[in-house]
């Protein structure tokens, strides 16, 4: 489900968003860091990730999602535990009846999303997405549990007591 390098130049080429100096440049970084070179393209400000997730979202047939603006339902967001959630760069943000949305930084991840099917006894539409995407969709973890501790707190009677002082009538 990886992009080839030599499909992803054509592609590339062919939008115009770089030039083949630019593929050649990045070829030689490649060499040096081993990174793919759509990661040297972006990591040497030829294209922005956005665009090569686009990119390759297209080429792969999958839809690309972003998710920069998106306010998540936290139960659908709680769908996939944040510890894994960080660690493989997956978040499900939409659930209808028997299936589940997850956008995702790699879509060969099959072990988590086999993973999260199990878990979730849904079936798993992965999505392309971009780090900017992710980040925001993980910060809404904390946000949802800030938001619920805070209205239990100030629901409930959790008013500061000494010890041994026994609660009034």
């Amino acid at each position: 489900m990886k992009v080839e390098t030599k499909k992803l130049k054509l592609f590339l080429l062919d939008s115009g968003l770089i030039t083949s100096k630019d593929i050649t440049e990045a070829e030689r970084n490649v060499k040096k860091t081993g990174e793919d070179l759509g990661d040297a393209l972006v990591s040497g400000g030829k294209i922005s990730e956005d665009d090569l997730r686009r990119l390759e979202a297209y080429i792969l047939g999958i839809p690309f999602v972003g998710l920069e603006k998106e306010k998540i339902d936290f139960a659908v967001l709680s769908l996939i535990p944040e510890p894994i959630a960080r660690n493989h760069n997956i978040v499900a943000y939409r659930k209808n009846k028997d299936e589940l949305e997850v956008a995702m930084l790699d879509p060969e991840d099959l072990g988590t999303i086999d993973f999260i099917k199990k878990k979730a006894s849904l079936k798993i539409l992965p999505r392309l997405t971009n780090s900017k995407s992710i980040k925001s969709a993980l910060s809404q973890y904390q946000e949802s549990l800030q938001a619920e501790f805070s209205g239990i707190l100030e629901g409930g009677d959790f008013r500061r007591r000494r010890i041994g002082e026994r609660k009034r009538p």
